[in-house]
């Protein structure tokens, strides 16, 4: 069975790599950037990715200084729940520039189970029915996540799933039944 991996980008889409970003600062000495400040930029550069982000929200004000970190968590089209790190790189005309650093996230298993449907049918399997997950399967994974990918007849085999930081699936599916 080939274990090539099948890009899922619209389904899990999440990391962006060097996300650039500018924000607002607010008072004056050791000035902040208020949250509310860096989840709009973020909402609209991840937009502008081809990423929809809603329920974006970032710690609390950050201090306005080149290194300061900023920790923000938001979820996309398909409710994967996305931890957002970020630096600020520099400040400019009372704007905080900052980049994005690290993304990871936590997809919803019904939306994996969905995927491993379709690229068992991808790779052959024409008889792949259904599939079970965990809850949540973190993206990128550390190595695999099982599945149970259930064919016709209703025998269940283990599909053992990875998604890497680009967001593609590979999936192996057993060749005998549980």
């Amino acid at each position: 069975m080939p274990t090539r991996p099948v890009d899922r980008t619209q389904t899990t889409s999440l990391i962006v790599v060097g996300l650039a970003v500018a924000a607002g600062l607010t008072g004056c000495g050791d000035a902040k950037v208020k949250t509310v400040q860096f989840e709009r930029p973020v909402t609209e550069q991840f937009a502008a990715q081809g990423i929809q982000l809603r329920d974006v929200s970032c710690m609390d004000d950050t201090k306005a200084k080149p290194g300061a970190k900023i920790s923000c968590t938001a979820k996309n089209a398909v409710d994967t729940k996305m931890y957002i790190e970020g630096r600020v790189t520099a400040i400019e005309d009372k704007r905080a520039m900052f980049r994005v650093v690290g993304l990871r996230g936590e997809a919803k298993g019904t939306v994996i189970a969905a995927d491993v449907v379709r690229i068992a049918r991808a790779q052959g399997l024409r008889d792949a029915r259904s599939a079970s997950c965990p809850s949540t399967v973190p993206v990128p994974t550390a190595g695999t996540v099982t599945c149970g990918l259930t064919r016709a007849g209703g025998k269940v085999y283990d599909a053992k799933v990875s998604l890497d930081t680009r967001s593609r699936a590979t999936v192996v599916v057993a060749k005998r039944p549980r």
